[in-house]
């Protein structure tokens, strides 16, 4: 999933296939996707959601008409053969309106929903979000993009894991055969004090008496390593790899590191070099 939401929305809740954003006033956008096992049917979602809008106490959700505006957003990030369908609700103080999209091809449904004060009636933002909406890859790589961090995946990975707290950003990602974390820390003034790059990484990477070499990344000055050993995988014992690196991004006074685990040294070679050069944080 990607979209452009106002910078003073904030992500609420994070989930596998669940986002929701807030402001100071409450909910803003919610959204929620995944795959379509059987035949899709857009009323079979929409009374789902009616159930669950009536036990918020708020009228039943209603199919409406699909604004033309609302369309032509949506062909720019979907599916070109995607089925969309636009429902209302209204409650008290607060109405909700959105979309459920469906694109046969990748068997995946999505729906996007906004909450507004009953008091508004123009919403030019929902639009906007719309138009900057794309739920697939057209070159193999999904973009990851959360706070200051920007990131370039394979899309043969999925997030298994992420953590955002103060300092500290990570996210871990696995396929079949590799897995690696994105990790970010900041201010880096501050967490390196009198430390150098080293010692910070021995500490925080739990590498104790690890072999750092210097390496460049992104006109920036990193450390990189390397680790092999076995582990039990079912019944007998397998040779793991680890590489990793972490860099000083100085403009941003902040550190990113990559570190990934697999069994190949080549394929974990060629999935770094690329990992590194799309990661950046601003």
């Amino acid at each position: 999933m990607r979209l452009h939401v106002p910078g003073e929305w904030e992500p609420t809740r994070i989930g596998r296939r669940y986002l929701m954003f807030e402001d100071e006033t409450g909910p803003m956008l919610e959204l929620k996707w995944g795959p379509v096992k059987g035949k899709f049917s857009h009323d079979k979602h929409l009374n789902r959601l009616s159930g669950i809008s009536a036990r918020r106490l708020v009228q039943s959700v209603k199919q409406k008409a699909m604004p033309d505006a609302w369309k032509a957003a949506l062909e720019q990030g979907t599916d070109p053969d995607h089925e969309a369908i636009a429902f209302s609700w209204k409650g008290r103080t607060v109405t909700g309106t959105g979309v459920i999209l469906y694109s046969p091809r990748s068997r995946n449904a999505t729906m996007i929903q906004r909450y507004r004060n009953v008091r508004q009636k123009i919403d030019p933002v929902f639009l906007r979000i719309l138009d900057s909406f794309a739920d697939h890859s057209a070159d193999g790589n999904l973009f990851w993009a959360m706070y200051d961090i920007r990131a370039w995946v394979p899309e043969t990975f999925a997030l298994t894991r992420h953590r955002f707290s103060p300092g500290l950003y990570a996210l871990m990602f696995s396929d079949k055969k590799r897995s690696f974390t994105l990790y970010r820390w900041g201010p880096a003034s501050v967490l390196l004090g009198e430390e150098n790059m080293a010692t910070f990484a021995e500490q925080h990477l739990n590498l104790p008496g690890q072999a750092f070499h210097p390496v460049r990344v992104n006109d920036s000055t990193g450390l990189e390593w390397q680790q092999s050993r076995r582990r039990w995988f079912g019944i007998g014992k397998e040779s793991v790899i680890t590489l990793g690196r972490i860099w000083h991004a100085e403009q941003t006074n902040r550190l990113l590191g990559v570190q990934i685990e697999g069994k190949r040294k080549s394929d974990l070679a060629t999935l770094m070099e690329y990992l590194c050069d799309h990661y950046e944080t601003r």
